[in-house]
């Protein structure tokens, strides 16, 4: 492992926002796969310092993603993560956000019905 490949491993053990608000074990436990899977991609040699660069990014965003979930809703977090991991991996384009939670379609607003020119006209309407 090179000095480029060993500061970005460091860097996750370091990154205080890693976690964001989740704490207590499930913290401590979402770091630690952040930090062994970034050795485990940084001590492959078949890979470039670049892949590494960026597959250790992907690892910073879905722990991220992961720890923002956690704080909303009980998961497990290490689990959640290699998930998450595996789906990014996978994808064809590598730019592929990781959905964080459920999208929500924006609101119509109900508009009520525009009366016609002739039901406007008040000595047509038949008064009841």
């Amino acid at each position: 492992m090179n000095d480029h490949r060993t500061m970005l491993v460091e860097r996750i053990s370091e990154d205080e926002g890693l976690t964001g608000d989740l704490g207590g074990d499930a913290a401590d436990a979402l770091r630690a796969w952040a930090s062994a899977q970034a050795t485990q991609e940084s001590e492959s040699p078949m890979l470039t310092d670049a892949l590494v660069t960026q597959r250790i990014g992907m690892i910073r965003t879905v722990a991220r993603a992961v720890a923002a979930r956690a704080s909303r809703e009980s998961i497990d977090v290490v689990a959640e993560a290699q998930r998450q991991y595996a789906l990014v991996r996978s994808a064809p384009d590598t730019t592929m956000a990781i959905r964080t939670g459920p999208i929500s379609s924006p609101r119509r607003e109900r508009r009520t019905a525009k009366p016609r020119w002739w039901q406007r006209l008040v000595f047509w309407r038949s008064a009841k």
